[in-house]
C-alpha cells in the first residue's frame, strides 16, 4: 500500500494503516492483490451512492446509514482504526480495505464484488451472482404480489406483561417528540459485514441448519404425512389444485408427494432435485443484496415515490418515519446474516411457507426464537423449499422483518375496509414509565384490565395501541399490493408495522419500478 494512499485519509493514518497491515498479515492477498474487492472506481461509486462524499465517510455518516448506536460505531471504529480519532473522516478506500482486512482473517471472502459464497457440504463455493441487474432478471420480483405466507396462523406465545397503570394514566401521556434516534446494536463483526455489503462485498454468512428428523428424504415424507388430508382423497385433490393456482404445479407436487402425488396435475411428472440448505444460503444473500440496494437509494433520497406509496403521503419528508424505515431495513439485513434454519417446522400447515417466533414459542413446543449461540431461528416449510426463487427471497425478507429486532407484524386493517369498525386508539407515552425491557410488539395489561400493545419505540418515547385485536379478532390482514397501498394511505402508522409494506418497498426500489 503506497504512502500516497495513506495520505488520502483525513487524519494521521500512516501508523493506522501500517498497524492494520501488520495485524492481518498479507494484506494484498486479502484484497485480491489490490484489485476486485476494493477496486478504487467501484469504491468511489458506492460511496457516492450513499448520498454523501464520493471520497470519504465520517463517523456520523456510518452511524446514520446503519441506524447504529454511537457506542457500537465507536467500538467498530477503534477496532479497525486504533490510532484514528472517531470524530474525523476517513476515505472510503481505506474503510473498504480495512474492513476487508478484518473480515479476511475471520471468514471466506468472495473473489470480487457482487459475488456470494455458500457452503455445499464440506466445500465453500463462491459463484452466486448478486449483481442487481442479474438478480432482477433471475428472480423477476418486479410488480409481483407476495403470497399469503399463512405465518399468522401459526400459534404464538401471547405473553402479556403486567403494567402498573390505568387507561386514564396513559391518556395523560405526552406526545412523541420528533427526531429521536432509532438505533440497532451491532457487534464489531456484524458492523464489518454490513460495511462490506455497502461496497457490494458479501462474505460467507453465518448460517447453520437442522433437519427435524435427520434426513432430507425422511423429512419430506414426514412433512407430507403431517399435512395429509382428513377429508379423503377428493378433499386432498381439491386442496392440491387450490395450492397450485396460488403457487405452481411443481411446488405443490414436490412439497406434498403423499398428499398430491397421485393427483392428475402431478402424476407422471418429473422435477429436478432440490438442495434446500444450499438454496436458502443463496436466497438469504440475494435478500441482503436487495435490502442493501434499497438502503443506499434511501440514503441518497432517491425513493420519494416508493416511500410515500408504501408508508403514507408524508413519509418522504417525515423524519420520524424515515428513521423507522431505515431501522427496519438495517435490522432485517443484519439478522439475515446470522440465522439457524430448521426444516420442517413443527407448526407447518399445508399452506404455510415459513414462520418465526419473534417473542417466544408456545410452552408445549421445543421451538424457540434464538439458539444458545445467538442465531435467529427460521422455521421453513415444504411450500417454501419448493417455491420459485423469487417467492423464497420475499419469504425470507417478510419473515426476517417479523424477527427481532425489526418486530413488524401482519397488521389488521379491518377499519380500512369496514368503516363501522372502531379506529385504533393510540397513546404516546414515556418509555421510562413502562416495564423494563419493553419493546415493539409487547403486550401489556393495565391495572383496570385494559390490554395495550407497543407499536413504536423512538428514543425515550413509545406509541401504545389500546385494545388491539387479539387472536381471531381480525378479518382483514394487510396482504397484497392493493391492501398495503390502502393501508399506507389511510393508516400510515400501521404501514410502518406491516411486513409486506416493507417487502413491496424493497421490491419496487430494487427493481426500479
Amino acid at each position: 500500500m503506497s504512502r500516497r494512499t495513506c495520505l488520502l485519509v483525513a487524519f494521521a493514518c500512516a501508523p493506522l494503516l501500517c498497524s492494520a497491515v501488520r495485524s492481518v498479515g498479507n494484506f494484498q492477498n486479502l484484497v485480491n492483490s489490490g484489485t476486485g474487492l476494493c477496486d478504487a472506481a467501484s469504491v468511489r461509486e458506492e460511496c457516492s451512492l450513499l448520498g454523501g462524499d464520493a471520497e470519504q465517510m465520517t463517523f456520523d455518516d456510518l452511524k446514520e446509514t446503519l441506524a447504529a448506536t454511537e457506542a457500537d460505531v465507536k467500538t467498530f471504529w477503534r477496532t479497525l482504526f486504533p490510532d484514528g480519532a472517531v470524530d474525523a473522516a476517513i476515505t472510503c478506500q481505506i474503510l473498504c480495505d480495512s474492513t476487508v482486512a478484518y473480515l479476511g482473517q475471520r471468514t471466506v471472502l468472495p473473489p470480487s464484488p457482487d459475488v456470494g459464497c455458500y457452503k455445499d457440504g464440506d466445500k465453500v463455493v463462491c459463484d452466486l451472482d448478486l449483481a442487481q441487474r442479474s438478480m432482477e432478471e433471475r428472480l423477476k420480483l418486479g410488480g409481483k404480489a407476495i403470497p399469503d405466507l399463512h405465518d399468522a396462523e401459526v400459534r404464538v406465545a401471547q405473553q402479556i406483561k403486567k403494567f402498573d397503570a390505568t387507561r386514564a394514566d396513559l391518556e395523560k401521556g405526552n406526545k412523541i417528540v420528533k427526531g429521536h434516534e432509532t438505533t440497532i446494536n451491532y457487534s464489531v463483526w456484524e458492523m464489518s459485514v454490513r460495511v462490506a455489503n455497502l461496497f457490494r462485498i458479501y462474505p460467507l454468512p453465518s448460517m447453520t441448519f437442522a433437519n427435524s428428523d435427520g434426513t432430507t428424504a425422511a423429512l419430506l415424507e414426514t412433512a407430507a404425512a403431517t399435512n395429509a388430508s382428513t377429508q379423503g382423497w377428493q378433499g386432498c385433490v381439491d386442496r392440491c389444485r387450490g395450492l397450485a393456482r396460488s403457487t405452481s404445479v411443481e411446488t405443490v407436487c414436490l412439497a406434498y408427494p403423499n398428499d398430491c402425488g397421485g393427483c392428475d396435475i402431478c402424476r407422471g411428472k418429473r422435477f429436478p432435485a432440490r438442495n434446500w440448505q444450499v438454496e436458502v444460503q443463496q436466497r438469504s444473500q440475494q435478500a441482503q443484496a436487495y435490502i442493501t440496494t434499497a438502503i443506499k437509494k434511501f440514503k441518497r433520497r432517491a425513493t420519494q415515490t416508493h416511500i410515500n406509496r408504501w408508508f403514507g403521503s408524508q413519509a418522504f419528508s417525515d423524519q420520524s418515519t424515515r428513521q423507522e424505515v431505515l431501522r427496519v431495513l438495517n435490522s432485517v439485513d443484519r439478522m439475515l446474516g446470522n440465522v439457524h434454519y430448521v426444516f420442517p417446522g413443527q407448526e407447518c400447515a399445508m399452506s404455510t411457507y415459513a414462520y418465526v417466533f419473534s417473542k417466544g414459542a408456545p410452552d408445549d413446543t421445543s421451538e424457540d426464537t434464538m439458539t444458545g449461540d445467538g442465531q435467529y431461528i427460521f422455521y421453513l416449510c415444504a411450500l417454501y423449499v419448493y417455491s420459485d426463487e423469487g417467492v423464497q427471497v420475499e419469504t425470507l425478507t417478510h419473515e426476517g422483518s417479523h424477527h427481532a429486532t425489526s418486530f413488524t407484524d401482519d397488521v389488521c386493517m379491518d377499519e380500512v375496509y369496514d368503516k363501522t369498525k372502531k379506529k385504533p386508539e393510540l397513546i404516546e407515552y414515556s418509555k421510562n414509565s413502562v416495564p423494563a425491557g419493553t419493546d415493539i410488539g409487547d403486550y401489556l395489561q393495565l391495572n383496570d384490565g385494559t390490554i395495550v400493545v407497543v407499536r413504536l419505540v423512538q428514543g425515550d418515547k413509545i406509541t401504545l395501541q389500546l385494545d388491539p385485536p387479539m387472536g381471531d379478532d381480525c378479518e382483514h390482514k394487510a396482504y397484497g399490493r392493493q391492501a398495503c397501498e390502502d393501508l399506507a394511505s389511510q393508516a400510515s402508522w400501521k404501514a410502518l408495522r406491516n411486513a409486506d409494506n416493507f417487502c413491496y418497498y424493497v421490491q419496487d426500489i430494487s427493481d426500479e419500478r
